[in-house]
């Protein structure tokens, strides 16, 4: 590449694997949405994979990249720069490219990042290569804490992969895979933490129909491992509400962590704090996710006696964490709360 708007061969440029994901964007501007977007539906650029198993790019994927970004934004569409394309790769005749407008990263050896762990899980999962998806996601546990991997980069990955679900981009069936091998893992996780019996018990309900599922049973294996004792029910639409307070009786639950996406799901909240009371639990109720947040607006008023924790489930964590440590005495909330109840009843 000699000059802005030089023509070379294509054969003439370097086939060597040598640009990460990360170097290819900043060189091209092109986002690693896109260029995954191009590769599923085009087959091009074609990187190499790395033992690793991340995409590493060459001189010639660079060249490809940087004409099909000069057609599409002369008003080409990209199928048909593709079209166009494709006879100057077969026939070996000179591309017009540009140079490159800065230096280019090459692939870094350091420890990945969440970031870069989380965009590699999802590309895995994405080209439905679960054994690739597993290897990394043990890298990212052998890298960071519990609560980063499950908080930040799975729940990142999943994230991901649903954007680009709704953008159309990828299918439903990478969204299956992604949700169904996270689910895996954590189980892995909880089957190897003993469970400890504690008189600080902590239910967790959520419903069937929600991906919530898997914000509970990373909260759920985030508690056992800190000692906690914690138990996890998923609701249907034929169940009743009285099978929450039955179940923290069963376990003496002291906290309810309740949480719902769905507004509809999250309406079913209102009748719990009765129903808590009537049954004699002294519970702790605490409200989670996007649903119940508009349920909260929706109603215009705070239910008095709920706590709202919001929607980032690092957050919750956090706040979980903090409280369930905290000295703050819990009879004294929970005899405030119960007099709220009927207060207000």
């Amino acid at each position: 590449m000699e000059s802005q708007g030089s023509k070379v061969k294509f054969s003439t440029l370097s086939d060597q694997p040598a640009y990460n994901v990360k170097a290819v964007c900043l060189r091209t501007g092109i986002t690693a949405t896109t260029l995954r977007a191009w590769e599923r539906r085009y087959g091009l650029p074609s990187p190499h994979r790395s033992v690793q198993g991340y995409r590493l790019y060459s001189e010639r994927d660079i060249a490809i990249l940087d004409w099909l970004l000069q057609q599409t934004n002369s008003g080409l569409s990209i199928s048909y720069a593709v079209q166009q394309l494709m006879p100057i790769l077969q026939g070996d005749q000179e591309l017009a490219i540009r140079s490159p407008l800065q230096p280019i990263l090459t692939a870094t050896t350091d420890p990945r990042s969440p970031e870069v762990l989380i965009q590699n899980i999802a590309d895995a999962l994405l080209d439905l290569d679960e054994s690739r998806a597993d290897t990394l996601i043990t890298e990212a546990f052998a890298l960071y804490t519990p609560e980063t991997v499950l908080t930040t980069i799975l729940m990142g990955v999943l994230d991901t992969i649903d954007q680009e679900v709704t953008a159309g981009i990828a299918t439903i069936v990478a969204e299956n895979m992604a949700s169904n091998t996270i689910k895996r893992r954590i189980t892995i996780l909880l089957q190897a933490t003993p469970i400890i019996y504690s008189k600080r018990a902590i239910l967790l309900v959520g419903f069937a129909d929600e991906r919530t599922e898997l914000e509970l049973l990373i909260l759920n294996a985030l508690l056992r491992r800190s000692g906690l004792m914690a138990a996890t029910i998923l609701l249907y639409d034929e169940t009743g509400t009285q099978i929450v307070a039955e179940e923290a009786n069963g376990i003496n639950a002291v906290t309810v962590i309740f949480y719902a996406d769905n507004i509809e799901n999250a309406a079913r909240l209102a009748e719990l704090p009765v129903i808590l009371d009537q049954a004699g639990v002294p519970i702790w109720l605490i409200c989670c996710g996007k649903g119940a947040m508009k349920f909260d607006v929706l109603n215009g008023q705070r239910i008095t006696h709920i706590d709202y924790w919001g929607d980032d489930l690092r957050q919750v964590v956090r706040e979980l964490f903090h409280s369930v440590r905290s000295p703050f005495s819990r009879k004294a909330r929970h005899t405030a709360q119960r007099e709220a109840i009927r207060t207000t009843s």
